[in-house]
């Protein structure tokens, strides 16, 4: 996953996912941040072999503490 700076509506990440055969890339828009977390609005947009990944939609990362992020996805992630 890298994950770069932006504004609301961009897109700030990218990820690439290796698993049983199947490869898959993505991305995500921006669609709030503050001080201690940031939400996503992601989709596929490479699925090898066609149709064999799907994507999560709604992902927040919060952090909690200088170490550590906490992931949700999935409707009304990180509400």
């Amino acid at each position: 996953m890298t994950i770069t700076q932006g504004e609301a509506g961009a897109t700030v990440v990218v990820t690439r996912t290796v698993s049983d055969g199947a490869r898959r890339r993505g991305t995500g828009t921006l669609w709030y941040a503050d001080e201690s977390a940031i939400g996503l609005d992601t989709v596929v947009t490479e699925s090898i072999p066609e149709g064999a990944c799907a994507g999560v939609g709604e992902q927040a990362l919060t952090r909690v503490d200088d170490d550590r992020l906490r992931h949700e996805a999935g409707t009304q992630a990180g509400s």
